[in-house]
């Protein structure tokens, strides 16, 4: 009887030892995988700020010649900017790029569709309303677009500058890590 109690305790000791090293390997893999998330997030948001903060100096370097276009009354040269700064910009994943006059009106845009359209969305009357650049995130319609505003001035306010660009090579970089 007393080999079979010492057998008994061997298992049970072993069995304790089993269960506390799946318990420490399941607890590192939780810590692990967390701090993972984290720093992917982290990440993420360290990319979104730079690509926020070169939209923004992108877009109120634009913003000085087509003030200059607005207040000549100069819709064809506008249009030309639209079209050669959404070319250029095309390696920094613009979306979209729209000039917005007091109203919301797109007096020039990417998109010949919108051309004329009144904006009335909260980002775009928040724009109008604002004295400095404005950004949010839409992730509305299957898209992840950083949205940008600033305003066209050079001296007086002419319209507003709005932009898309696409956070999606962003994002599939940072999963592929």
């Amino acid at each position: 009887t007393q080999p079979e109690s010492g057998q008994n305790g061997a298992a049970l000791t072993m069995g304790l030892r089993l269960k506390l090293g799946l318990w420490v390997v399941v607890l590192l893999t939780a810590v692990l995988s967390l701090v993972g998330f984290l720093h992917v997030r982290a990440e993420r948001e360290i990319y979104r700020e730079e690509m926020t903060h070169r939209g923004i100096a992108l877009l109120r370097s634009f913003a000085i010649p087509c003030a200059v276009a607005i207040a000549n009354h100069d819709a064809p040269t506008l249009d030309t900017y639209v079209t050669q700064f959404a070319d250029a910009a095309a390696l920094l994943d613009l979306d979209y790029l729209g000039v917005l006059d007091f109203e919301g009106r797109v007096s020039a845009h990417t998109r010949v569709e919108e051309f004329g359209k009144i904006y009335t969305d909260p980002f775009s009357v928040r724009a109008m309303a604002s004295i400095g650049p404005i950004t949010q995130v839409d992730r509305s319609g299957g898209k992840n677009l950083l949205e940008i505003a600033v305003p066209i001035e050079s001296g007086l306010r002419w319209g507003t500058l709005r932009a898309g660009f696409t956070l999606s090579r962003i994002e599939r970089s940072l999963e592929a890590r």
